[in-house]
């Protein structure tokens, strides 16, 4: 007699052979048991993903859940996008196993995207604890404390991945983009030509060997680097931008243009490249044959997301809002799963800012939140979405928002700035002085800041006055 258990070892095998599970192999009551979900959230992750997040979160609304079941919830919502129900997750498994360097790792890759840096930092420091040979660890750590711009740790990472692993190539290839972030040169060179020799047929070393040459002063080097990349035709999009970059750098923006003109002839999808050209027609030419080639692009693509996206940015460059909007909204419309969360943040951040600038403040509101909710540490998108709550006069909302915004960036003035502004404005006179201090302290050769502090003293004094 099977058993949901039996079932469940079933439903794993369907899973493992690839063939494709067919639900009314067992009793409709096995359907409900933990074990059987947690393998029917395993299958239905290869193609439903948000079927797959919904099982296995129906798993943990026990009121003790396996903390197997909690990591399987935290992985799955991560690839379906719900990011803040993956932290909580994975940090509820961590709670009961906390040394299972794996859901460290992930923990850290979602704090990572939340640009939560130090808690990715704690989690892979406790993970390389628990598995002090594992080079990907090392060579994750190293690369979080280089986002959090601690050059000098994330040397010690990495040199502690290449020891383990000397023949990675991406390794060294950090490595030596860390000694270039303090100036070790050298150092740099060296780690690149190591990344040149285990990867004799990859652009992208040379690139970087070129780039840390001409950053050195050692342009002969920089010169052969460069020519060997060219000399290997890349079409890779990434690659064929930081050539055009050198090149810029070099005051060199007519051999770039014609690099990239010589790369869009030969290439199999060229509208990366064609971008490129247009950002690169728009540092050279100006504005105007930035758009101009933009909109003949979208002529061609009328649905392509990335180029009516670009667009909408250029027109909002050139001040010309309706226009931007319509493309932005063009580009949210026709997204298939295209653009990356970050992008689509980014356009429903401009959207917002349009909006709230046209008086349009429902609409601002929807297009700030949609950011929030896709990079839900967008500093920018909670002081434009507190703003557009203080025209409307929800102070409260707004001053939520703001005491979000100093908590994600507790070193930026901007937040402590606009939070004592809107105190200002609802006449907290005392609240409204100690955030503008904050905010001086941040930054106290900021004029602006300086007489709006000293605005906000003398109305305090005014009002003990007046109330005396």
């Amino acid at each position: 007699m099977l058993d949901a258990e039996d079932f469940a070892a079933l439903i794993a095998s369907y899973r493992r052979t690839g063939e494709k599970f067919k639900p009314g192999t067992g009793k409709d009551d096995w359907l409900d048991e933990s074990v059987v979900k947690f393998q029917l959230s395993l299958t239905f992750s290869k193609s439903q993903i948000e079927n797959a997040e919904n099982i296995a979160k129906e798993i943990i609304q026990s009121m003790m859940p396996s903390p197997i079941y909690l990591a399987n919830h935290a992985l799955i919502a991560k690839r379906s996008g719900n990011l803040e129900g993956a932290v909580q997750s994975i940090n509820q498994a961590l709670s009961i196993w906390p040394d299972e360097p794996r859901w460290h790792a992930l923990a850290a890759d979602l704090e990572n995207q939340r640009m939560s840096y130090s808690k990715a930092i704690d989690h892979l420091e406790h993970a390389s604890s628990l598995e002090r040979d594992n080079p990907e660890i090392h060579f994750q750590l190293g690369q979080i404390y280089l986002k959090d711009n601690l050059p000098g740790n994330a040397i010690r990472a990495l040199q502690n991945a290449t020891n383990l692993n000397p023949l990675e190539t991406k390794y060294w290839m950090k490595l030596s983009k860390a000694f270039k972030n303090i100036s070790e040169f050298d150092q740099a060179l060296v780690s690149a030509e190591k990344a040149i020799k285990l990867s004799p047929k990859s652009v992208q070393p040379l690139l970087l060997a070129a780039d840390i040459a001409y950053s050195s002063q050692q342009n002969n080097k920089g010169d052969k680097y460069l020519r060997n990349a060219l000399n290997m035709n890349p079409t890779d999009p990434e690659d064929i931008q930081i050539i055009t970059s050198i090149l810029i750098e070099r005051n060199k923006s007519k051999e770039a243009l014609l690099v990239l003109e010589n790369l869009i002839d030969h290439a199999v999808s060229p509208i990366p490249l064609l971008l490129q050209k247009a950002d690169l027609l728009g540092q050279t030419q100006g504005l105007q044959e930035k758009i101009k080639l933009l909109v003949q692009l979208t002529i061609e693509n009328p649905k392509n997301p990335r180029v009516l996206s670009k667009l909408s940015s250029a027109y909002i460059e050139n001040q010309q809002s309706t226009e931007a909007v319509r493309a932005g909204q063009y580009a949210l419309k026709n997204d298939k799963d295209i653009l990356e969360n970050s992008e689509k943040s980014q356009l429903h951040y401009q959207l917002g800012v349009l909006y709230q600038q046209s008086g349009q403040l429902d609409q601002s509101l929807h297009h700030l939140s949609e950011s929030i909710k896709l990079t839900p540490l967008f500093l920018e998108a909670y002081l434009e979405i507190a703003e557009t709550h203080r025209q409307r006069r929800e102070f409260e909302r707004a001053s939520s928002y703001l005491e979000t915004a100093t908590e994600i960036a507790p070193k930026d003035p901007r937040p402590f700035l606009a939070a004592g502004l809107l105190l200002k404005d609802g006449k907290d006179y005392v609240g409204s002085e100690t955030m503008l201090r904050k905010a001086s302290a941040l930054a106290p050769k900021d004029v602006f800041i300086q007489r709006q502090l000293a605005a906000v003293i003398a109305l305090a004094i005014i009002h003990q006055t007046e109330t005396a």
